[in-house]
């Protein structure tokens, strides 16, 4: 584990399948919410490790699903308020042990 610092914000970053990862929750955007009078929300998780950002959009809280990269599910998420439990998934097999990691909110204008 270690730190990262965004634009003043210290941001937790954890290693997972033998990457770094952050996870940030990205709430607003103005025009997103013109077009379609809506508040969009959205989980991002992103990783300069693995040069992948997913951007998922949070429909329910807890939220839970599974990110894939390369058409493989790399770990199941359960998103709730400021905390994302993650679950590691190797070779189609998931680690029993969920870990929670921090999540920075994000509000757009």
């Amino acid at each position: 584990m270690f730190q990262r610092n965004y634009g003043g914000i210290e941001q937790e970053m954890r290693m997972h399948n033998g990457w770094f990862m952050d996870i940030t929750h990205e709430m607003g955007g103005m025009s997103e919410c013109q077009r379609t009078e809506i508040y969009p929300n959205y989980l991002i998780f992103s990783s300069q490790d693995l040069n992948r950002t997913r951007r998922l959009k949070v429909k329910e809280d807890p939220q839970k699903g599974s990110l894939k990269m390369g058409g493989k599910v790399i770990f199941n998420y359960i998103f709730s308020g400021h905390i994302c439990k993650v679950q590691k998934v190797i070779d189609g097999i998931a680690n029993p042990e969920w870990e929670e990691i921090q999540v920075v909110n994000l509000m757009c204008d």
